[in-house]
């Protein structure tokens, strides 16, 4: 990409994202909080459009996540002007504002079906028909709304009852048919793909996950319902975050490391806690009916800390045989190679060896061994 293209997609976002932060706040009835992880999508997908050549997940994202801005700003902006105006550019502002919405939901699918190599190829191509056939539809809505006047197109009441708007309105729920579809093909595609497309596919997961789980935490333990359009647009904002991760590859943890991990160290919070609460307020008021003199608080905090390592210790392992299993098996293959190691004189046998560590850890294609 040439420099001014660069500059040229740096400007389009940093312009979009300025007029929609100023649409929300003047019009926060006709722009809801979405367009904040749209801000976040078109960040990302200018980006990869960027850093990664032949990958067509960028310029989908951008696509995307321009259409949702263009959608709430030309809402804004025509609203604008019929109430104080008239502004230039009115038709066309309300005119863009009352069909790029199901452009912005059909770019869901093709994020699928594209994902992770950003690829119509092989069996993919399939979702070219079905969306072909819903962008060709959105576009004959798009031109049969010009005719209509700029306060029907934004009143969403109003524009209900224009025939012109079927096309449209049929659009978002065929968007959201072929999501189903494209979903099964990225599974698909999970089971097939090499450990580095896995890896990719669990983070897409993971943020898919996060959001409604963090949106139903939010909701149910925190009383945060006058706030629910920013949980959810919080919520839905990891989803570009993680698509960044994954496609750029920078700090692709190992979710699975990253998950045993987090549940190791909150069972050995917990326990030492325990320990802490158990040595400072319980022993103290059944025992001595008092509060807890200094010297029993300093030898809770000392067995606690004392604990940290070999609780860790045991607790990480446990873990690592029952929900990591693979690379629990993997290090003791490793670790029985090494013993073996300390003893073998035979090259032969120590190469034999090596092989077949090398086999049954990686599971290579092919090996070959070469000795100086």
């Amino acid at each position: 990409m040439s420099r001014f293209a660069r500059w040229a997609l740096w400007g389009w976002t940093a312009t979009a994202s300025a007029a929609w932060i100023g649409a929300w706040l003047d019009y926060p009835d006709k722009v809801i909080e979405f367009g904040i992880p749209a801000i976040l999508f078109l960040v990302v997908g200018s980006l990869l459009t960027i850093r990664v050549r032949g990958n067509l997940i960028g310029p989908v994202l951008v696509i995307g996540a321009s259409a949702w801005l263009i959608y709430d700003i030309g809402r804004a902006y025509a609203t604008a002007s019929l109430e104080r105006g008239p502004f230039p550019l009115e038709h066309l502002a309300a005119w863009l504002g009352a069909w790029t919405g199901p452009v912005a939901f059909l770019m869901v699918p093709v994020l699928l079906t594209l994902f992770p190599d950003g690829r119509f190829s092989g069996r993919r191509r399939w979702f070219l028909v079905p969306f072909g056939l819903v962008i060709g539809l959105v576009l004959v809505g798009a031109v049969m709304l010009w005719s209509l006047p700029a306060d029907a197109l934004v009143d969403d009441d109003l524009i209900d009852l224009y025939a012109a708007y079927d096309p449209i309105d049929a659009a978002y729920p065929l968007s959201g048919v072929l999501i189903l579809p494209a979903a099964i093909s990225l599974a698909l595609r999970y089971r097939r793909g090499s450990p580095l497309e896995r890896q990719q596919s669990r983070w897409l997961l993971a943020s898919v996950l996060v959001a409604p789980i963090a949106a139903f935490i939010a909701f149910r333990f925190l009383d945060l319902d006058d706030y629910s359009g920013l949980v959810l647009a919080a919520a839905v904002s990891t989803l570009p975050v993680a698509i960044g991760v994954a496609i750029l590859r920078y700090r692709l943890y190992d979710l699975g490391r990253v998950v045993s991990r987090t549940v190791s160290y909150a069972v050995v919070i917990g326990v030492l806690g325990l320990v802490f609460v158990f040595g400072v307020v319980y022993v103290p008021n059944q025992l001595m009916g008092s509060e807890a003199p200094a010297w029993l608080v300093a030898a809770s905090t000392l067995g606690a800390a004392a604990l940290f390592n070999p609780l860790r210790r045991r607790v990480v392992g446990w873990i690592d045989r029952r929900f990591n299993r693979s690379r629990y098996d993997n290090e003791r293959v490793l670790d029985g190679f090494a013993d073996t190691l300390r003893d073998g004189t035979d090259a032969v046998q120590v190469e034999d060896g090596w092989a077949a560590v090398v086999t049954e850890v990686m599971q290579p294609a092919a090996i070959g061994v070469w000795v100086r």
